[in-house]
């Protein structure tokens, strides 16, 4: 996830070059090395009756990983470039605003638990509602700063389809990768799920801590959210797909 997945993204910038604008080729390399998904590998996983106990598992080390591992590329593609960030200022930040959080959510499970259940109608969006307002205060920011103004549809376009080429990459290379250390159906599940999907939630907070107020912002976080799309659709058709096989091995 933190190896393949970066490295699979930077040679594809390599071989695109200048064709995208600055803002999007930084946006496709920040997809690359953020952390998996928890929530949708879970599901997916448990509906392709896949091994269930190690997408948590993984999902959850991926996301407690990505605290640490994720700004660490960031600051060597900076570096590359000859530009400089705090990282261990940047590592204290995400480790208060989204370590910290974690583990005070999951403590007041131990008092909360029942009252969660019973309102779990509307807690649900809560979390979504708090990532789409990042998302719409980036995006004024860079409209604002005249980001968008220079922007070509063919580049959308361009992040739609190196998106979708991106994911059908790493599934492919995650399923030959399993086939070979001998996963049998239900671990080669697991690996392609955790192993391809992206975490929007950690993705747009982790945008604003370590680019800070770069009017770019915004049209960085383009290839993430078009790529969770992306994943959420053509998982859901494979995770139905899987689940009706018959071959467990």
């Amino acid at each position: 996830m933190f190896l393949v997945f970066p490295l699979v993204g930077i040679a594809a910038l390599w071989l695109v070059g200048d064709a995208l604008p600055h803002a999007l080729s930084a946006g496709f390399y920040f997809l690359c090395v953020l952390p998996s998904t928890v929530s949708s590998s879970v599901a997916l996983t448990a509906a392709a009756r896949g091994n269930v106990p190690a997408a948590v598992f993984n999902a959850t080390m991926s996301s407690l990983l990505g605290v640490f591992i994720t700004p660490l590329w960031v600051s060597w593609r900076l570096q590359a470039s000859g530009q400089a960030m705090p990282l261990g200022e940047v590592i204290l930040d995400l480790v208060l605003w989204l370590l910290v959080p974690l583990a005070l959510g999951q403590g007041s499970r131990l008092f909360l638990r029942e009252w969660a259940q019973r309102n779990r109608g509307w807690l649900k969006y809560v979390d979504r509602v708090t990532i789409l307002v990042i998302i719409y205060t980036s995006f004024c920011d860079s409209v604002a700063g005249g980001v968008w103004r220079d922007q070509r549809a063919v580049d959308l376009i361009a992040v739609v389809v190196g998106s979708l080429v991106l994911f059908v990459v790493l599934m492919l290379i995650v399923r030959a990768a399993s086939r070979a250390l001998g996963f049998n159906a239900a671990d080669r599940i697991t690996a392609m799920f955790c192993g391809s999907k992206k975490s929007i939630a950690q993705g747009v907070p982790m945008a604003r801590l370590i680019f800070g107020s770069d009017p770019h912002v915004g049209l960085m976080l383009v290839p993430l959210i078009v790529y969770h799309q992306l994943q959420l659709i053509l998982c859901s058709v494979l995770a139905e797909r899987w689940s009706k096989r018959k071959d467990e091995s």
